[in-house]
């Protein structure tokens, strides 16, 4: 018996009615998990990257247009005034009277704070409204 005639006969044998059936092809599952995978693809680039893409972008335009004098918000929680500044670095001081500064990255700074955020000298967020009027 060669090896033709055994291979055929396991065909004759696997299929009790007749010569074997054509097989069906195996599902391809590389085009069945490309699908979901795009769709994956999509949904993460609409809800994560693109949004943060955006704040890079303002937050980068932030610190290009800071100036000597502007008033910050480090980071760490601390409210200074730029004292001076170079491409890299940024120069805070932290009171008027008191004419020490320190140094920081650039990129320690969390936001520019403008006139209405910061309260007026002499001035405490945390005195009600009503004790300043009966002093």
């Amino acid at each position: 018996m060669t090896l033709v005639a055994l291979i055929s006969f396991l065909q004759e044998t696997a299929a009790p009615g007749g010569p074997a059936a054509p097989a069906k092809p195996a599902p391809n599952l590389l085009s069945e998990m490309m699908v979901p995978l795009l769709l994956f693809v999509v949904v993460f680039y609409f809800l994560m990257w693109r949004p943060q893409s955006k704040e890079r972008k303002v937050r980068a335009a932030m610190l290009a247009a800071l100036k000597k004098g502007d008033k910050v918000v480090l980071t760490c929680g601390l409210v200074g005034e730029i004292a001076a500044l170079t491409e890299q670095e940024v120069m805070i001081r932290f009171d008027d009277k008191d004419q020490r500064r320190l140094r920081f990255k650039r990129y320690a700074i969390h936001s520019a704070l403008v006139e209405g955020d910061a309260p007026a000298e002499g001035e405490s967020k945390s005195e009600p409204a009503g004790d300043a009027k009966a002093k």
